[in-house]
C-alpha cells in the first residue's frame, strides 16, 4: 500500500504513477492525443495541488465514508477523494463521460452520446489501480445523472464538471435526495457563474456555500485566484 506524507506534491504523485504504470503525467497534466481540452497535447489537472490536498484531508478530518465524484477528467479528483476514503474505511463511486477529451462542447449531452471513449476510461482505471485504490473506487463510464442510479447515501460529493448554473442545478437535483444527513459537496469552477451559484446552492441544499482560496497545510501555504466552492452542513464550516 502506497503511503504519503500529509501533504502530497504533484511531482511525488507523478513519479508514483509513472513508476507503477505506463501513464505519463507532467506538471501540466497528462499526455493526450485528444483535441478537446488538451493544451499542447496535454490535458490539465482537473484540480489544483492545494485543492487535491484539501479535499483528501477534509474527508479524513470529518471521517466521511461514502463519496460520489463526477467528471474529474484525468482522475486527479478521484485519486484525492479515494486517498481520503482509504484512511476512513470508506468508498468512492466515480463517473465520467470522458467527452471533454474529444470536444469542449461536452455539455451538449445528447449530441455526443454515441462517442465511445474507452481509452481515457481505461487510462484512469490503470492510474487508480497503480496507486492501489481500486478496491475502494468503483469507476463507471457514462453520463451523469442519466446513466447512474444513486441507490445509497453519500456524505461527500465532488462535482468537477458544472460550467453553468444550469449544469449545477441538473446535477444537484439528482444528488440532493441521495445525500446523508450530514454532507459536503465540493464544486469546481463556480467563478464563472458565482452569483447564480450562491442562489442555487442556497435553494437546492439549504446551505450558503463557502469559497476556498486560502490554503494552509503548515509546510505549504498558498492563495489561489479561483475558489473551490464547498456546500456543507458539517459543523465548523
Amino acid at each position: 500500500m502506497k503511503k504519503y506524507k500529509d501533504y502530497i506534491y504533484w511531482e511525488d504523485l507523478i513519479k508514483d504513477i509513472e513508476e507503477s504504470s505506463d501513464v505519463v503525467y507532467t506538471s501540466m497534466g497528462s499526455e493526450s492525443s485528444h483535441k478537446g481540452l488538451s493544451i499542447g497535447g496535454k490535458l490539465p489537472f482537473s484540480i489544483s495541488e492545494y485543492e487535491f490536498n484539501y479535499i483528501k484531508n477534509f474527508i479524513i478530518a470529518n471521517n466521511l465514508k461514502s463519496g460520489l465524484d463526477v467528471a474529474t477528467g484525468i482522475a486527479i479528483g478521484t485519486i484525492s477523494s479515494a486517498l481520503g476514503f482509504r484512511e476512513t474505511g470508506g468508498a468512492l463511486l466515480s463517473i465520467d463521460s470522458y467527452i471533454e477529451e474529444e470536444t469542449q462542447d461536452q455539455f451538449k449531452g445528447e449530441l455526443y452520446q454515441e462517442i465511445q471513449l474507452l481509452e481515457p476510461y481505461n487510462r484512469n482505471k490503470k492510474v487508480v489501480h497503480s496507486l492501489e485504490l481500486s478496491g475502494i473506487t468503483d469507476m463507471r463510464k457514462g453520463w451523469f445523472p442519466k446513466d447512474l442510479s444513486l441507490n445509497r447515501k453519500f456524505d461527500f460529493v465532488l462535482l468537477d464538471c458544472p460550467k453553468s448554473v444550469g449544469d449545477f442545478e441538473v446535477m444537484s437535483r439528482a444528488i440532493v435526495g441521495a445525500l446523508d444527513t450530514k454532507f459536503a459537496v465540493f464544486v469546481h469552477d463556480t467563478h464563472v457563474y458565482h452569483d447564480s451559484f450562491i442562489e442555487a446552492a442556497n435553494r437546492l441544499y439549504g446551505v450558503c456555500p463557502i469559497f476556498l482560496t486560502n490554503f494552509d497545510f503548515g509546510v505549504v501555504k498558498a492563495i489561489q485566484r479561483y475558489p473551490l466552492a464547498l456546500v456543507t452542513n458539517l459543523e465548523g464550516y
